[in-house]
């Protein structure tokens, strides 16, 4: 392990070096993964007004640059009068709910979630092939706050409990520096990465990572290498909680961007689980192979790394803004991307030309069967791509199909969005929800959110899926107070 903390101390190295880089932001709280203002920032990316510099893929995006890409996507808007009141809705709405940066801002929560029918993944801490389990949702009220404070210029703090029936949890709770170009954090917090519209098959956004991370702003790199344009980098370090039979597992993951072109952006993200209790030990002489992807132990028992490649483009359509974007992913290494990869490709119209408030995009996934040695996806040894039986990558499970349609709408200036979806599934006998889950399935989804007025804002949102037997939902309702 000490030769990976050196390779990655090299890479920060290199990174440090002299380049040519944006205006730098302040300290300021990291944006959770649902949140309204990057699902906007992703379509302005599409429309090409968030700015050369933007990754709609990145994990840690603070409140201080979601603020800082809007208010230059203004400025691009400015000839382009179908999108520019849109633009100015979600400035105004994110000043609303952001507060001052010195003052601090707080907002009040309450509601109530209904579960029914939602699996754990089959796995289990005593014994690696098992059904899956009920999940044991809430179907309750509950009542949530979060309270941002900026505490210096480089220094902020986030914290957000939740209390649910008589559990109280905190569900993230980190501080966020900010110098020189760079970004960290430190605490509990959801990550996810990749831009993809159900989420990336590297990495989700379901678990709460208790660890460390870094982001480089984005910047270019010196010599060659600045043909690649706008660079960003992202890390994170922590422990998961449980891989299958293994406990505390430590999880490293990793993120590079780049945009070569202002139409094309490209991206590779990887992501690893190593050791834990109850894993064959790793020794330093791992390391190496850990570093290029090889497997290491008696039988790659002790490390299991998800990888992808992943691009975006916008072809030149003239009044038609349409964007297509793919991911390609392996679980292990070696020719598992010809052999077995997880595929996810998608087109995408960011705003109707007659109705630019109206956003549509078609998308499918599917990671292919076991075959030719290869390890299951998600299922690699003892190190299965879970938390606490919480899938860590694609919500479809692995091995299986997915197709989805979906669409949204930003109304009344950006202060109602409209978010609907509809499904197929498909689920293969290595799926990690098989085989109570294995077949057709289908479903759909709906959320609402009304920002009322600048205290103020009501959501809702549904989802159903139904199989051969069995049906799962989710129901979300509930009113936010900002202070």
């Amino acid at each position: 392990m000490r030769a990976a903390a050196r390779g990655l101390l090299l890479l920060l190295a290199l990174l440090a070096t002299p380049v040519v880089a944006q205006r730098r932001d302040p300290a300021s709280p990291l944006l959770p993964p649902s949140h309204w203002a990057l699902a906007a920032l992703g379509r302005l990316d599409a429309l090409g007004l968030a700015g050369g510099g933007y990754d709609p893929g990145a994990g840690s995006v603070t409140r201080a640059e979601a603020a800082r890409r809007l208010e230059a996507a203004a400025t691009l808007a400015q000839d382009r009068p179908e999108v520019e009141r849109l633009v100015a809705g979600y400035r105004l709405r994110l000043a609303e709910e952001s507060g001052s940066l010195h003052a601090g801002a707080a907002r009040l929560e309450g509601g109530f979630a209904g579960d029914r029918g939602a699996l754990l993944t089959g796995y289990d801490r005593d014994e690696l092939h098992v059904a899956p389990a009920a999940r044991g949702g809430e179907s309750a009220p509950y009542l949530a706050g979060t309270v941002e404070a900026r505490l210096t210029p480089r220094l902020a703090v986030a914290l957000s409990p939740r209390v649910a029936g008589d559990s109280l949890r905190l569900e993230s709770g980190y501080l966020a520096a900010a110098g020189g170009g760079w970004r960290g954090w430190a605490g509990r917090r959801r990550v996810g990465f990749g831009a993809a519209a159900d989420g990336s098959l590297v990495l989700g956004s379901e678990v709460a990572f208790d660890g460390v991370g870094i982001a480089r702003d984005s910047t270019r790199l010196p010599g060659p290498l600045g043909a690649l344009g706008p660079f960003r980098f992202e890390a994170f370090g922590s422990r998961l909680h449980a891989a299958g039979a293994v406990d505390d597992p430590w999880f490293l993951a990793l993120r590079l961007w780049a945009r070569p072109h202002p139409r094309l952006w490209i991206a590779g993200t990887r992501a690893a689980a190593i050791g834990g209790r109850g894993n064959t030990p790793v020794r330093w002489t791992d390391s190496p192979a850990l570093l290029v992807g090889l497997a290491s132990g008696v039988h790659g028992e002790t490390e299991n790394q998800v990888a992808s490649l992943e691009a975006r483009w916008r072809p030149p359509m003239g009044a038609l803004p349409l964007v297509v974007y793919g991911e390609w992913a392996v679980d292990d290494f070696g020719w598992a991307f010809v052999h077995v990869p997880g595929v996810t490709t998608g087109v995408e119209l960011p705003a109707l030309p007659s109705l630019p408030a109206v956003s549509l995009g078609v998308e499918r996934t599917g990671f292919a069967a076991h075959c030719c040695g290869y390890p299951l996806w998600y299922r690699h040894s003892a190190l299965p791509w879970i938390d606490r039986r919480v899938p860590l990558g694609h919500p479809l499970g692995g091995n299986g199909t997915e197709w989805l349609a979906h669409a949204g709408a930003e109304l009344l200036d950006a202060r109602l969005r409209l978010d609907g979806r509809a499904f197929l599934r498909e689920r293969g006998p290595d799926n990690l929800f098989a085989p109570a889950r294995r077949g057709r399935s289908r479903g759909g989804a709906f959320s609402a959110e009304w920002s009322v007025g600048p205290r103020l804002e009501a959501f809702g949102s549904a989802e159903v899926e139904d199989g051969r037997g069995w049906r799962a939902s989710t129901v979300r309702a509930g009113v936010r107070v900002r202070y």
